[in-house]
């Protein structure tokens, strides 16, 4: 393909605003409407709670990396300079690692409970933008280039195993829960209507890198295979060759329709009260997927072309040689390979696209009335993979208008790092800000998450006496 560059820059645009990802602090916190994203089953302590839109604000972004740390990329030489260590972060990095950014940014939320309190309905408005990646640690090697000369033998390369999802959605959810007192179950239940806006899709690329003996030389065998999938603004030009020769952006004449990329996901989840003291809770969240139909690409690879080098002897300037032989066709035969290699065909098919699914489980255990330990694990499913992260947390309680939080995530690999959370309620007014996986150092970083937003809740009072009746019927039975 001639205009790589160009499709790489409309995949980046698509994908460059960075779906919550606050599990570890946030189901914890009783007063905070917003952990039903978390848990369907989950409530808060009120009657009834909304957002209104640009004066409660609201805002969650999120990164993430399992692969490796900044420091991890580098060493540091005797003149106190860094050097880029492809062999150092080859060993640090998983077989199998995994990136993402997100961006959640709600809308409008309403919620209320039904008279008896037993119920719990809400409603909620978003637009939400993500990208993750999938890949191995392979693409590190290609440093070695094809021949390791301490063994004296070519060096063959396979990079597979690439999974990029990134896209812009609407979410319109409607939710309800439903409380058993009399075995302290909480049943709960989300329905997401989904609209999508723009999307990049690449689930099987993989490309490969052999070098083969020929006789008395040696020749280079480069193949390539799978696609990129994409709902973007794109004018793309076809060669006279069949091929894409050139992608550009049409943002200026798109039409807005979303409601041509339309999908539906659930969320599943349940509450049960072991005792006063420990709550445990179990969530499948955001099982679904939306239907792209409305100006869909597929850019598609599967190549394979031979280098098997050039006549170096042709003078640079006039392209002749010693025996007057015309050595520019050397340099036009190079150029055709490698060009061969990157050709891409174009087509319109509709395609698909999953949201990033995850498993959520909760428990806490109320030690003092002012006092709340809590844990957490979390398994998000990428590409038919499932990458887990937990955490643990402290919650201290200063009465029904503040609850602090203070958390560690243990991230994969075992490392760990802080968070915290502050919820203020003063009458009907409640204001949070959670700031989740920060790292100590920024050397050390390996994502983080912030959120932060205005909730109007009603009706504590009335639902802290209902509730102190429910308990009292359930010990006199």
């Amino acid at each position: 393909m001639r205009e790589t560059k160009e499709i790489l820059l409309a995949a980046m645009i698509a994908i460059s605003a960075p779906v919550v990802a606050q599990e570890n602090i946030a189901p914890h916190l009783e007063q905070l409407p917003q952990r039903m994203q978390y848990n369907p089953a989950m409530t808060a302590d009120n009657m009834k709670y909304f957002t209104v839109p640009i004066v409660s604000g609201g805002f969650n972004v999120s990164a993430e990396n399992t692969a490796f740390r900044y420091e991890d990329m580098f060493t540091r030489g005797h003149d106190d300079t860094l050097r880029l260590d492809f062999g150092r972060l080859h060993d640090r990095m998983r077989k199998t690692n995994y990136a993402s950014v997100s961006a959640n940014i709600p809308i409008f939320e309403f919620g209320r409970r039904t008279h008896s309190c037993l119920g719990y309905m809400s409603f909620a408005l978003s637009n939400k933008t993500m990208i993750e990646t999938k890949y191995d640690r392979n693409f590190t090697l290609l440093w070695r280039g094809n021949w390791d000369y301490d063994k004296d033998e070519p060096i063959n390369h396979r990079i597979s195993n690439i999974f990029v999802r990134g896209m812009n959605y609407m979410e319109l959810s409607g939710g309800y829960s439903h409380r058993i007192p009399s075995i302290g179950l909480r049943m709960g239940v989300r329905v997401k209507l989904l609209a999508g806006i723009v999307s990049v899709l690449s689930d099987d690329l993989t490309i490969d890198f052999q070098t083969r003996r020929e006789s008395d030389r040696y020749s280079v065998v480069m193949r390539s295979s799978g696609s990129i999938k994409t709902s973007l603004p794109m004018d793309v030009e076809i060669g006279e060759d069949g091929y894409v020769s050139k992608v550009s952006l049409d943002a200026d004449e798109w039409k807005l329709e979303p409601m041509k990329n339309r999908g539906v996901a659930f969320d599943l989840g349940g509450t049960m009260d072991i005792s006063e003291k420990l709550k445990v809770g179990l969530a499948f969240v955001d099982f679904g997927f939306i239907n792209w139909n409305d100006g869909c690409h597929r850019f598609e690879a599967g190549t394979s072309c031979t280098f098997r080098g050039i006549d170096i002897s042709a003078d640079m300037k006039t392209g002749m040689t010693e025996d007057g032989i015309d050595g520019a066709s050397y340099w036009k035969t190079m150029k055709d390979s490698l060009m061969r290699f990157r050709d891409v065909s174009h087509t319109t098919h509709k395609y698909k696209t999953r949201l990033s699914s995850r498993m959520i489980a909760t428990a806490d255990l109320f030690l003092m009335d002012w006092l709340q330990v809590g844990g957490t694990v979390a398994t998000k499913f990428v590409g038919g993979q499932a990458f887990t992260r937990g955490g643990a947390t402290a919650v201290v309680h200063g009465g029904s208008w503040l609850s602090f939080a203070a958390t560690a995530a243990i991230n994969p690999g075992w490392k760990v790092s802080p968070g915290a959370g502050l919820v203020l309620t003063g009458g009907p007014v409640q204001g949070y800000v959670i700031v989740d996986r920060f790292p100590r150092r920024l050397s050390e970083a390996q994502g983080a998450s912030l959120t932060f937003g205005i909730n109007f809740v009603l009706g504590r009072k009335k639902y802290s006496l209902i509730e102190d009746a429910h308990k009292m019927d359930v010990r006199w039975n």
